[in-house]
């Protein structure tokens, strides 16, 4: 599985200085969270999310966000929560 978090930050409007702001590191502590991807910690990772606003599930790959989720639920587009859709009457 691939963890892209530039492609993260940048679809949130987040630059990775603003990113090390928020977190309380340099900028190079976080190119190297970059760089690291899916070595990360899982708490690291939600760390990251939760500075830059996201869910973990966002720093994955489309089509491995696709083969993750579940089949009667949607990803918001705004929050990147999943929604799950029921059959309606």
């Amino acid at each position: 599985m691939k963890i892209d978090i530039k492609k993260t930050c940048k679809s949130h409007g987040i630059s990775l200085v603003s990113l090390a702001e928020r977190l309380g590191v340099s900028r190079q502590t976080v190119h190297y969270y970059c760089e690291q991807g899916d070595r990360n910690p899982v708490s690291q990772l939600q760390r990251i999310a939760d500075a830059i606003g996201c869910s973990v599930s966002d720093f994955f790959e489309e089509e491995t966000r696709s083969a993750l989720q579940p089949t009667n639920t949607i990803t918001c587009p705004y929050c990147g929560k999943l929604i799950k859709v029921e059959k309606g009457e």
